[in-house]
């Protein structure tokens, strides 16, 4: 574990806060390494406590080419709320910020299951579809 952290630590000589600490581990997981963004990482403000930036060049799918889907995922595994704003034609910038399990309002963050949980009592047509039970596949 805290191999994401550790990498930026060792190779880059770059000191992390708690929440830095934290994105590290997820993009570590998103990106089969965080090495694989290493000019990304290199240009975060890795100190910060309320919240890490990284501009993102790559393409964010949903299914093959997963990393939305990654990212999703990990930003429910780790409690972080992770917000996508456009930065120019090519780019996008990710903000990063710590999240709790419990709490009130900002600063809770569900788990995946209760998300889907949430989702389906909302959107029960869109489960009904998913399971082929109406709508086209």
């Amino acid at each position: 574990m805290n191999e994401g952290a550790e990498w930026i630590k060792k190779s880059l000589k770059i000191e992390l806060s708690p929440l830095g600490e934290r994105v590290a581990e997820l993009l570590d997981d998103v990106f089969a390494g965080i090495y694989h963004i290493a000019d990304q990482v290199r240009e975060a403000d890795w100190s910060n406590n309320l919240y890490i930036e990284i501009r993102c060049g790559r393409n964010f799918a949903t299914y093959d080419g997963d990393l939305l889907t990654k990212l999703v995922f990990a930003a429910h595994q780790y409690a972080i709320r992770v917000e996508v704003n456009p930065r120019s034609n090519r780019y996008l910038t990710l903000i990063f910020h710590g999240r709790q399990r419990g709490g009130r309002g900002f600063e809770h963050h569900p788990t995946i299951e209760e998300a889907v949980k949430e989702w389906n009592r909302y959107h029960p047509k869109a489960e009904a579809a998913a399971m082929g039970k109406g709508g086209s596949q």
